[in-house]
């Protein structure tokens, strides 16, 4: 004799374990896909803003160096620091213009906040593609000294560079100090 099992009887022993455990299974599946998907764009963004940071530095360095090169440049013409003594020269601005083509008066040097709204910046050309804007610098002479046996002058500047990244909410900020040995800065 042939008998069936009665489907009454069959659907009345199950109880649904089966069906909540895949439940289960697929939201920890999706639980685990999310996140790593936000883990990606999260480092993905990261790995951007280290690339524009460095972007940025390097063209602050490269305006430092520029800054630099057209300080120690004393044989070269036009040479800007030639009449540095004498009065009307690019370091005795007045003070309601206190740079000129990046060279900053010495009776009040800019604080360092200041060269971001500063006025009369020297752009530096540094040739880094993909910038938003070309670094800007400024030099500050800050004091002259003769040599202790008064055969040379030392002037001490404070150059600051201010650089863009890809684009302008990646901005670096460098100084550095520059001293400067001369036989005179009245050739």
């Amino acid at each position: 004799m042939n008998t069936r099992p009665n489907m009454t009887t069959y659907n009345r022993r199950q109880s649904g374990v089966a069906l909540i455990i895949g439940l289960l299974v697929l939201l920890m599946l999706t639980l685990i896909t999310v996140t790593a998907i936000r883990m990606t764009t999260l480092e993905e963004r990261m790995a951007s803003n280290l690339r524009n940071q460095s972007i940025a530095f390097q063209a602050a360095e490269s305006a430092l160096r520029e800054a630099e090169g057209l300080i120690a440049n004393n044989g070269g013409a036009p040479n800007p620091f030639k009449p540095l003594q004498i009065t009307g020269g690019p370091f005795q601005n007045a003070s309601d213009t206190p740079c000129v083509n990046g060279l900053c008066g010495t009776t009040a040097p800019l604080q360092s906040d200041d060269i971001y709204t500063a006025t009369g910046l020297a752009t530096a050309s540094t040739g880094i593609s993909n910038i938003a804007d070309e670094p800007q610098y400024m030099i500050e002479l800050m004091f002259i000294e003769p040599s202790p046996d008064s055969s040379r002058l030392y002037a001490t500047f404070r150059i600051t560079a201010l650089a863009w990244g890809a684009d302008t909410n990646a901005v670096i900020q460098l100084q550095s100090t520059f001293r400067l040995h001369a036989e005179s800065f009245l050739y």
